[in-house]
């Protein structure tokens, strides 16, 4: 059963120029998914793709001049209208929550960690603060903190990047939402603690019965810890599917060029490039917005390609998808 599901999202951003011409950046262009429930979805595409954009939208924390041109939502059955001006409260925050990028910049600086656990919870919710503190400090104990009494009396400074990582899952994951967020939750991290901080997410998500989208540039990351992936370039999804069947057939060229750049594939065959650059999102080209960048480029690419779907619901949005020869 579908837990969340966007049909043909779309968002804008408008601006005026020094001439006072309106412009319209096609950020997203008919975004189009679904995480079943429990399901952990990968999203991943170079810097620019939508990716970020793409769970503002999702949480209703679009500001202007980022509108929602078009677009449905819906979450648990709900149609949620109206996003770009804010998702209700009891919505945000509670079933469906976000774990944000850059820990030591997310964290209130000014409140120790035990109050911000308390607060989280208070906001969206008739809890007693002695309760809250209770279970504040359950939480911490879940994340693997150690010392969690201690911890609740630390300022944000206090803590090293992984260990406030681990608070930001904690503050997401209080309330029991049904469907979490995570932006980049590693970025910053070494290796071995990017790794622990993972585990981690992935074992609450499993244990509390939770569904997860994991934004990400990392393909190591979709390939351990993604049950599916949704690979991003230029405001669309171009590919998505069972994350083993995307990464062992890839039927998208972008796709191909972005798993033969991963160190593993250079390593194996001395090459890896995704060459070009994006479009321009104030002047997207007609048809297939890769073909610049495409070896398989060819006069038929200047007409919006189809969705081509194959086994496992694994699809993909290329004219010469099913002639691809496997990778």
């Amino acid at each position: 059963m579908s837990l969340l599901t966007v049909e043909d999202l779309h968002v804008h951003f408008v601006t005026r120029g020094l001439d006072n011409r309106v412009r319209v950046a096609r950020a997203l262009n008919g975004v189009s998914f679904e995480i079943e429930e429990g399901e952990v979805l990968g999203v991943v595409g170079e810097t620019g793709a939508g990716k970020s954009l793409t769970a503002l939208a999702l949480l209703g924390m679009l500001r202007p001049p980022a509108v929602v041109a078009a677009g449905r939502i819906r979450f648990e059955g709900r149609e949620l209208a109206a996003l770009d001006s804010g998702a209700p409260d009891h919505i945000r925050g509670t079933r469906l929550t976000l774990i944000p990028q850059s820990p030591h910049t997310s964290l209130d600086p000014l409140s120790r960690i035990g109050e911000q656990l308390v607060r989280m919870q208070r906001e969206h919710g008739r809890v007693s603060r002695a309760d809250a503190l209770r279970r504040a400090r359950g939480m911490l104990d879940e994340v693997h903190i150690p010392a969690p009494e201690q911890r609740l009396k630390a300022w944000p400074h206090q803590l090293s990047g992984g260990m406030a990582q681990r608070v930001l899952i904690a503050m997401a994951l209080i309330n029991r939402p049904r469907l979490v967020i995570a932006d980049e939750p590693t970025t910053g991290l070494d290796v071995t603690v990017q790794a622990a901080v993972l585990d981690t997410l992935r074992e609450l998500v499993r244990a509390h019965a939770m569904s997860a989208l994991i934004i990400t540039h990392d393909l190591g990351i979709v390939a351990h810890y993604c049950d599916r992936v949704a690979v991003m370039f230029a405001g669309s999804i171009i590919e998505q599917g069972p994350t083993r069947a995307v990464f062992r057939g890839q039927r998208h060229p972008y796709t191909r060029a972005l798993v033969a750049s991963t160190p593993k594939r250079i390593a194996e065959r001395g090459y890896g490039q995704v060459g070009g650059t994006p479009p321009d999102l104030y002047a997207l080209p007609a048809g297939c917005l890769y073909r610049d960048r495409c070896a398989m480029a060819a006069e038929i690419c200047v007409t919006t390609p189809p969705v081509v779907r194959f086994e496992h619901a694994h699809a993909a949005r290329c004219h010469f998808s099913a002639q691809l020869p496997p990778p």
